[in-house]
Parts: C-alpha cells; sequence; structure tokens
C-alpha cells in the first residue's frame, strides 16, 4: 500500500515556516521519496510579492517543485465534496465567520 502523508508547518508569520518547508521537502526528495512544497498564496507568497521570488530561487536551488493554492478556492472545493454542493460551499466561504 502507498501510503501519503501530508506534513503541516505553522506558526506566525516570520518564524521560517517557508524556509523549514524547504529543508524539509528537499530532505525528503533527497531520501528517493516523491514530495513538492504547497503552500497558500497570501500577502507574502503572492506571485508578485518580493518574498515568493526568493522562495523561488531557494526551491529552484533545491530542486523543490512549489505549487501555490488560493486559500478561499481550496477551501470552497473541500466543503463542496463534503456537502456534496458547490452552491453551499459558496455560502459557507463567503460569511463573516469563516473568513475570520
Amino acid at each position: 500500500m502507498d501510503t501519503k502523508r501530508l506534513y503541516i508547518f505553522t506558526g506566525k508569520g516570520g518564524v521560517g515556516k517557508t524556509t523549514i518547508s524547504l529543508a524539509f521537502t528537499s530532505l525528503l526528495q533527497q531520501k528517493g521519496l516523491k514530495a513538492r512544497l504547497i503552500y497558500f498564496k497570501n500577502s507574502k507568497l503572492d506571485e508578485n510579492s518580493e518574498s515568493y521570488q526568493e522562495v523561488k530561487v531557494k526551491a529552484a536551488s533545491l530542486n523543490v517543485e512549489c505549487i501555490g493554492l488560493d486559500l478561499l478556492a481550496s477551501a470552497k472545493n473541500y466543503i463542496a465534496q463534503k456537502l456534496g454542493s458547490i452552491t453551499i460551499a459558496g455560502w459557507v466561504v463567503k460569511t463573516p465567520f469563516f473568513k475570520s
């Protein structure tokens, strides 16, 4: 059986989550495992930001593939799968409670 794992690094801004994520992904690849860095786009890791460009350079130097996801779109798709309705999922992600 092929086991898939998802590792999540969380914490306050500026504590090194992206750096640790890149290093960890690189380590997994060195061990012969298929791994990629997936992140949620935000103001710091938007394609137009300086931070994003730095991450892309570091990722390229480590041979790490980075995939950026839109947080609200990803949440909407996940909720739609669970509830069986893209319409209801759209309503859920638009609520003030969800955005908080």
